[in-house]
């Protein structure tokens, strides 16, 4: 048992003391440890040559272990909290499934409309391509047309005078 009686000055430097030597210890194991992690970052630093490759490593595990802590902390929240965490997630996935599937229409019709678009320039191009020969064989029968009427008007009088003359010679004869 504890004695109450009040204690001598030796006691309270005694304990004084030990207390002393304990947080000195205490100092000194985290003195010893945080010369251990520098010795290691230094030699680690100057093995890779890049100095800062070390502190960069650090800086990546200390987010690991801030981003393990936060899914502890989430999924603490979703065990607690399971009814609005499903609603949720229910929410969450019908809103993404709402934006994927409009998205995916979007893009259905937008290909829709550049294939419309690409079958009428064709049908044009068509177009224009039977209106060019209809024009092209227009010409080529008027330009039929117009040298029968030049041989009709050239050849057809030559012929009736050729005719007449020889009609008429005969006659003469």
């Amino acid at each position: 048992m504890q004695s109450y009686l009040p204690r001598t000055d030796a006691d309270r430097h005694a304990t004084t003391k030990a207390k002393i030597t304990v947080d000195d210890q205490i100092r000194a194991i985290d003195v010893k440890c945080t010369q251990k992690i520098r010795y290691i970052i230094t030699k680690v630093s100057s093995t890779l040559h890049y100095p800062y490759l070390m502190l960069a490593i650090i800086e990546i595990m200390i987010f690991l272990v801030v981003l393990f802590v936060d899914v502890v902390v989430v999924i603490i929240i979703i065990i607690t909290n399971i009814t609005t965490t499903i609603i949720i997630i229910v929410i969450v996935v019908v809103v993404f499934v709402i934006v994927v599937t409009t998205t995916i229409i979007i893009i259905i019709i937008i290909i829709i409309i550049i294939i419309i678009i690409i079958i009428i320039i064709i049908i044009i191009i068509i177009i224009i391509i039977i209106i060019i020969i209809i024009i092209i064989i227009i010409i080529i029968i008027i330009i039929i047309i117009i040298i029968i009427i030049i041989i009709i008007i050239i050849i057809i009088p030559s012929t009736i005078t050729i005719t007449i003359t020889i009609i008429s010679i005969f006659i003469i004869l």
